[in-house]
């Protein structure tokens, strides 16, 4: 692949077979081998910013230092926003007024039209789907009217009454830009070649877009195994449809260098069922006594959570990273508590002041916006908050939007009591830095956890309702459900351990008995 010039490709790679890695490599070659004349660059896009994030590291890692400015490495909505801030007003699609979409003004409005647990999935799924294609404003309006849904048009109505995109608009926004042929021939020739990582999280739309912008120049790097984003619209099946009939190149990796032989008993049980090759550990002989995949069964919840912490505790030092996942994040309160009275520190993922990147920013100009406003921190948060936006380029909308919920974090904390400095000191040091896990202990839900990597895994509450999912009702859903269970399993290299309690609290408190997940005989078996 290394050798091949601009072209399409297709590298199916599951998790832990080097997936990244290999377009870190290629993007080097392409470099190398002259395919990258200045001033053209590569584009190398992800869906999420985790994704992303690896993905730079990896590619800092392959590049020397002269050659990085070659690759442009961004996510899909920051893509977006460069296309709408370049050319939506030049050429007449975009207003010239309009306010870019950030997660708490999406929340808000989603609250003022009435938007709720009960409700967002449906509310979503209709307005996802009026936005899913190069429609225009009035094409937009007449789907959602056409729903019968009054929540998603008095949402859709609260947007246009604020001159404002939200994240599904941006997408939709760019899609029409692109389809102008002068413009998507600008990008043609602004960029050599383009990388797309994670392929199974795009949507059609998504995918129209990248090959808008790199023809027939484009190396797709996924796994079919880890398409678990169809709340975001995601379309593994019609997505690797797609790319399947346009590619000349094709390679499927099948070779583990991630993950212990007893990690990949436990992933190819599961991949079996839904008949997905089998991975084979690259050096099967090199993993110690800790190379283990375990089944724990609790009665409560408190049971559970003592016995992961002691675990936890026993396997942590100064080098050693764990993943305690959930399918969902409440599932992760008990082990959350005993971590808090046991005193041991761990980085929730869940959390505002998670973002590594929003840290780095509040890090490098809090001293600034302190010495402006001695002893008003209300006065410095805002200061610093206006620094740390400056500082982020126009089309960075995810940045931008991890810095508002980082400094509302932080504000959140200074109205509980604590000093500026006092809440930024519940940013740990070890949180800064480029890789998206340190060592240490990391609360996260499965979701959140794609495309990650721990040197020992827990997985929570292997229970049905949890896993899979109780909402999860048809075979489409349950095989996604399934895909997620696979991809908690295979962010672990060393070992994996799975929990089930008997007895869980639901949304009121109340214990709920429990019966095993449908897959805990499945992955019995690999015990």
């Amino acid at each position: 692949m290394v050798a091949l010039g601009p072209c399409d490709v297709l590298l199916d790679a599951p998790a832990g077979c080097g997936k990244t890695e290999a377009l870190a490599v290629r993007a080097a070659g392409l470099v190398r081998g002259g395919h990258v004349p200045s001033p053209r660059k590569i584009l190398a896009v992800s869906f999420s910013n985790k994704a992303r994030d690896n993905l730079r590291a990896r590619l800092r890692k392959h590049l020397r230092g002269h050659e990085l400015p070659s690759v442009t490495v961004a996510n899909l909505h920051g893509v977006a926003a460069r296309v709408v801030l370049a050319h939506g007003q030049t050429i007449g699609l975009i207003p010239d007024a309009f306010v870019m979409p950030t997660r708490g003004a999406h929340r808000r409005r989603q609250s003022l039209a009435g938007i709720t647990w009960r409700n967002r999935d449906e509310v979503e799924a209709i307005v996802r789907e009026a936005k899913a294609g190069s429609y225009n404003d009035d094409e937009v309006l007449a789907h959602i009217e056409r729903s019968g849904n009054p929540v998603a048009l008095r949402y859709e109505l609260g947007l246009r009454a604020d001159g404002a995109l939200d994240f599904d608009d941006l997408l939709r926004e760019a899609d029409r830009i692109l389809e102008v042929d002068e413009v998507a021939r600008g990008y043609l020739l602004h960029f050599a070649a383009v990388l797309v990582d994670e392929v199974q999280d795009l949507s059609m739309q998504q995918l129209r877009m990248v090959q808008r912008l790199g023809a027939d120049r484009i190396t797709y790097a996924g796994d079919y195994g880890q398409g678990i984003y169809s709340f975001a619209g995601a379309d593994p099946d019609r997505v690797f449809a797609e790319i399947k009939t346009r590619i000349p190149a094709y390679f499927q990796l099948t070779r583990s260098f991630r993950s212990s032989p007893a990690v990949l008993r436990a992933v190819n049980a599961l991949g079996a069922l839904r008949g997905a090759p089998a991975l084979r550990c690259v050096h099967p002989t090199s993993w110690g006594a800790d190379a283990v995949f375990a089944m724990w069964k609790f009665a409560t919840v408190e049971e559970e959570a003592a016995a992961v912490l002691q675990h936890v505790q026993r396997l942590l030092t100064p080098d050693v990273t764990v993943g305690v996942i959930a399918r969902i994040g409440t599932r992760l309160a008990a082990v959350r508590r005993e971590a808090e009275t046991a005193g041991l520190s761990f980085t929730d993922w869940s959390a505002p002041l998670h973002h590594v990147e929003a840290l780095r920013r509040i890090r490098e100009h809090m001293a600034t916006a302190r010495r402006a406003h001695t002893g008003d921190d209300d006065a410095a948060l805002g200061a610093l908050e206006r620094m740390c936006l400056d500082s982020c380029a126009d089309d960075d909308v995810d940045g931008r939007d991890e810095v508002l919920d980082a400094c509302a974090e932080l504000g959140r904390l200074v109205d509980t009591g604590s000093s500026l400095q006092q809440a930024l000191a519940r940013c740990r040091p070890d949180q800064l830095g480029e890789a998206p896990v340190k060592p240490g202990l990391h609360l996260l839900n499965a979701h959140l956890g794609k495309g990650q990597e721990f040197d020992h895994v827990v997985i929570l509450g292997l229970e049905e309702g949890i896993v899979p999912d109780f909402r999860s009702t048809t075979q489409e859903a349950l095989a996604e459900e399934l895909r997620t269970l696979t991809v908690m399993v295979s962010r672990a290299r060393t070992s994996v351990h799975v929990t089930f309690s008997a007895t869980v609290p639901i949304g009121s408190g109340w214990p709920k008995p429990r019966a095993p997940s449908r897959w805990w005989g499945t992955l019995a078996g690999t015990d």
